[in-house]
This record gives structure tokens, C-alpha cells and sequence, in this order.
């Protein structure tokens, strides 16, 4: 009989285990624009651990001929408080953009903004 429990507790286990779905760390990722193989890293901003929200994240490159490509943002670990951004002003292939964060009143986690621009 022992042996009968223990199989079911695998059974109960094993079922368990696939109706609880699984979150990936990119679950708390956003991407705007695409990259070029020639694009590089031009600025990197983070909103810190227990920052207010709403929040605004922007950057201005240094020069009119230096356009911003691509925008990554991603938390720095999985919660099951998510947050969204939204682009606020500006736009990817221009100079500028600016982003609105919205989320939990207090960040439970750092978001990372990666700023690609044109070489």
C-alpha cells in the first residue's frame, strides 16, 4: 500500500506542477523599434527599487543625426506585479523619446531602460 501512495503523491505532484504556469523573466519586458547589427548601447537609465509610480524615463541624444533605434526595458527579477510603459512624447527613430511608467504605487523591483542608437 505504501508503494500505491507514493505513486500517487507523484501522480498529484507531476499535475500540480503543469497547471501552475511558469513565468519567464522576460515576462516584465518591453521592447519599442529594432536594431541594427551597427546600433550601439548610447545610454542606459534605471528606475530604482521603491521608486514612486507613475514615473518618466526619457533621453535626447547629442546630436540631430544621432537617432535612437531601439529601447529595451526589462525588470531586474520576476513579481507577479507587472507594470507597463508607454511611449509619452518623442518616438524610436528620432532624437527623443520620453516613457511613462505605470505600475505598483512603489516599485517592488529596478527597471532598466537600454538606449540604442544610430553609430
Amino acid at each position: 500500500m505504501a508503494s500505491i501512495v507514493v505513486l500517487s503523491s507523484v501522480c498529484c505532484f507531476l499535475l500540480l506542477t503543469l497547471l501552475v504556469p511558469v513565468r519567464a523573466a522576460d515576462d516584465l519586458s518591453y521592447f519599442f523599434g529594432s536594431r541594427a547589427v551597427t546600433d550601439v548601447l548610447c545610454q542606459q537609465k534605471t528606475l530604482t527599487k521603491g521608486t514612486s509610480t507613475p514615473a518618466r524615463v526619457g533621453y535626447t541624444t547629442n546630436s540631430a543625426t544621432k537617432l535612437i533605434t531601439m529601447v529595451t526595458v526589462n525588470a531586474d527579477r520576476e513579481s507577479t506585479y507587472g507594470y507597463t510603459v508607454q511611449i509619452e512624447s518623442g518616438n524610436v527613430g528620432t532624437n527623443t523619446v520620453n516613457f511613462n511608467v505605470l505600475g505598483k504605487s512603489h516599485l517592488p523591483y529596478n527597471i532598466i531602460f537600454d538606449f540604442y542608437c544610430t553609430p
